[in-house]
């Protein structure tokens, strides 16, 4: 399960990167490497957050709310580490309009995913 929750949890922001390249025509890197390349800071604040604020823990499971809220609490963190590593890798400060977009974008994919996710679960915590 937990795999499973890491695998929809990179597609999600594989996929976020990859719809902000395609609309803003980016070609630089070609399109898999160039996506990974922008999905890189994001993965990286994401699997760090999600893993010191327990989004993977067989409690985040636990239903639809579990999994909703511990997944929120992570991506906040996740997002702004995934800017930082961006704004330094890039040079220049992200932009608050991108980091707004990239917050509420992939907070509503995620917490939706993991929700579902959770609901299908649904069993009881064991940590």
């Amino acid at each position: 399960m937990k795999f499973l929750a890491a695998l929809g949890d990179a597609a999600i922001l594989i996929t976020f990167a990859g719809v902000g390249r395609s609309s803003h025509h980016a070609q630089d890197n070609g399109a898999v490497l160039g996506t990974l390349g922008t999905a890189a800071p994001f993965l990286i604040g994401w699997f760090l957050a999600a893993l010191a604020g327990g989004a993977y823990r067989d409690s985040a499971f636990a239903g639809q709310h579990a999994s909703a809220v511990t997944v929120a609490r992570g991506w906040v963190p996740g997002c702004l580490i995934g800017c930082g590593i961006r704004s330094a890798t890039e040079g220049h400060l992200t932009p608050p309009s991108f980091v707004a977009i990239a917050l509420g974008f992939n907070l509503v994919l995620l917490v939706a995913w993991r929700a579902l996710l959770g609901a299908m679960v649904g069993r009881s915590p064991r940590d």
